[in-house]
């Protein structure tokens, strides 16, 4: 069964004031005692009632020396005018009532204070005073009822507002749904273009690559036919004039399909360096270029050493301390006086297209002094 709605405030008062003191706030306790106090004193409990008054006064904190209570608890004297009153000291009810009045705050002190007077009055039997402070009561009373009522008026129309307020929220809160829609598809499509863009620039650089490569092939296909022929035609030197003349033929023209390869050929050169370029140690460089593999640093190590063998003055010009190569700088000049081309160079050293073509621009200028890699080939040529 449901506790009455006055059982129920007794109930939580009481209660809040146990918890306040067992955590020690006996302040906050004390200032929960008028609810308490008015119980006890309606059931006419006037020693527990005087008990709490003085508990209140003691440790509310409100209280101050004089026995004047802080504004806004000025209600501490209605308990004490009813005290009073029900313990038949009518005067001094009536003082507690009077300095409930002066220091009313609230219009309900007033109503509580001009009702205590006139309850002392008409037990009193005082006419003239009976009248004064019922007219007062009365005016009080219409006038917390025309305060209900503008509160109650004040909160129609917060309710008003709240709602105007919910319903422009709520067309708000629609708008930012359709931008937050709008974004969403704004990065999908987004999205799809550049995943789009990605696949397309891979495509093209995987077809690029595989042009540069296909262009590696050739070039190798081609030397290699290159340097059969002119082993063959070695072969048929004496006395086979026809097939040395046909043989002829065909090495012109591989070595201008060679030609196309490289920016410049020093055609003078050429043949004297084919016993060079015909050592196993650069034909499997064609290959592993051919393939896409790096060269071992053994590898690397055996073509210089062939280098300073076969070509001597070469070597000599691009070791010279005064230029201050790399191993890998060395190994660069080296392949390109070879007719490797920058693709075959790439992939020998593991770099990209863009790093090889930097790093030939770079040797072009120490060894030269030019600018570019453009003419890196025919100065190389022509050490």
């Amino acid at each position: 069964m449901l506790l009455g709605e006055k059982d129920s405030s007794l109930y939580m008062a009481e209660r809040a004031y146990q918890e306040y003191k067992k955590i020690g706030k006996e302040n906050y306790a004390a200032v929960l005692l008028s609810t308490l106090i008015e119980h006890y004193l309606e059931k006419g409990n006037l020693k527990k009632g005087k008990e709490l008054i003085s508990e209140y006064f003691d440790k509310s904190g409100v209280v101050d020396r004089h026995g004047d209570v802080k504004p806004g608890h000025e209600m501490i004297y209605h308990l004490l005018g009813k005290l009073y009153e029900v313990d038949h000291k009518p005067d001094s009810a009536a003082y507690y009532y009077r300095k409930l009045i002066s220091q009313a705050t609230r219009l309900n002190s007033l109503e509580s204070g001009y009702r205590g007077l006139l309850d002392v009055f008409s037990e009193k039997g005082v006419a003239d005073s009976v009248t004064k402070y019922a007219n007062l009561f009365a005016d009080t009373k219409d006038s917390s009822s025309l305060l209900l009522s503008a509160a109650d008026i004040n909160r129609a129309q917060a309710l008003y507002d709240y709602t105007e307020y919910q319903k422009n929220a709520n067309e708000k809160s629609l708008d930012n749904n359709r931008l937050i829609i709008i974004l969403v598809c704004l990065m999908t499509m987004f999205a799809i273009i550049s995943l789009s863009l990605y696949v397309y620039i891979k495509h093209r650089t995987a077809k690029r690559q595989k042009y540069i490569q296909a262009l590696s092939d050739n070039y190798a296909d081609t030397m290699r036919l290159y340097r059969q022929a002119l082993t063959d035609m070695k072969i048929m030197e004496l006395n086979f004039e026809d097939a040395k003349k046909a043989k002829s033929e065909e090495i012109e023209k591989l070595h201008q399909a060679l030609s196309t390869y490289s920016e410049y050929s020093n055609e003078a050169d050429w043949d004297a360096e084919q016993s060079l370029m015909a050592n196993s140690v650069v034909i499997r460089l064609h290959e592993h270029a051919k393939m896409g593999n790096a060269a071992t640093a053994s590898e690397r190590s055996d073509l210089i050493l062939l280098t300073s063998e076969f070509l001597p003055d070469f070597y000599r010009y691009i070791t010279n301390d005064t230029l201050g190569l790399s191993e890998r700088d060395v190994f660069v000049c080296v392949l390109t006086r070879l007719h490797f081309i920058p693709s075959e160079v790439g992939n020998l050293l593991g770099i990209k297209k863009q790093s090889i073509t930097n790093l030939r621009s770079d040797l072009n200028k120490k060894l030269f002094g030019e600018s570019g890699a453009k003419s890196f080939n025919s100065n190389i040529y022509r050490i």
